[in-house]
């Protein structure tokens, strides 16, 4: 419970989880500083393409939030949720109390932004260091917690990630720890965003070898409702 309470705390801070991943791998590579760059780059682009498709999808489904299901769905009876201490136990509140242990955006739930985000990056990473192993160890120190202060966790802990494989996988998972998805949406995440890794990786190699095809111009496109008069 306290392990998942801290990786839920850390992929929600995309800075911590995405930005330092590209640091730590950069170093562990000893890559140049062009390199490095290149690297960040292109990762970024995998996830600002991910995050254009995920907002199309959110914008199309429009579904609720965990927090939202749960106390309409669950009033009036008795439903588990996270123990507010260091303790790896659950406690039982009324349905129509419940909330998420992260504070969740307001924007719609499926499909999850971070999974997606996530898988689009460690598979560009992969691609791009033609390996799946990271073995990242990111220390938490007692006590650091964001959402609980103090009290959580009660003694130093590390959180582990061996390969990208198991980064995507941890950051996806953390979002239904956390309270803030349902499974299908990270799920579906998972399987459909790691082709803008692919992409972004595709992009790369055809800019750094000078065959990428000149590009028009992005144009903005708006709702029917909000087209300029």
């Amino acid at each position: 419970m306290i392990e998942k309470k801290m990786i839920a705390e850390f992929f929600d801070n995309k800075i911590f989880s995405l930005g330092f991943s590209t640091v730590f791998s950069a170093k562990s590579a000893e890559l140049s500083v062009l390199d490095y760059v290149i690297s960040d780059y292109f990762a970024n682009m995998a996830v600002f393409d991910a995050d254009i498709v995920v907002w199309q999808e959110k914008e199309k489904y429009d579904a609720v939030r965990p927090f939202s299901a749960i106390r309409h769905l669950y009033k009036g009876q008795s439903v588990p949720t996270y123990s507010r201490s260091d303790q790896d136990t659950v406690q039982y509140i009324p349905g129509e109390l419940w909330t998420s242990y992260l504070n969740v955006a307001d924007h719609p739930e499926y499909p999850s932004a971070s999974a997606c985000l996530c898988s689009a990056h460690a598979e560009f990473k992969r691609r791009f260091f033609n390996s799946d192993e990271l073995n990242w160890s990111v220390p938490v120190a007692a006590g650091s917690s964001r959402i609980e202060p103090l009290a959580v966790p009660k003694e130093n802990i590390t959180l582990d990630f061996p390969t990208w494989t198991s980064f995507a996988n941890a950051c996806a998972e953390s979002r239904i720890w956390g309270g803030v998805h349902f499974e299908a949406a990270v799920k579906n995440s998972l399987s459909i965003c790691p082709i803008f890794g692919k992409y972004a990786y595709t992009y790369m190699n055809e800019l750094l070898s000078g065959t990428a095809q000149q590009r028009s111009p992005s144009v903005g496109r708006f709702p029917p409702a909000y087209m300029p008069k």
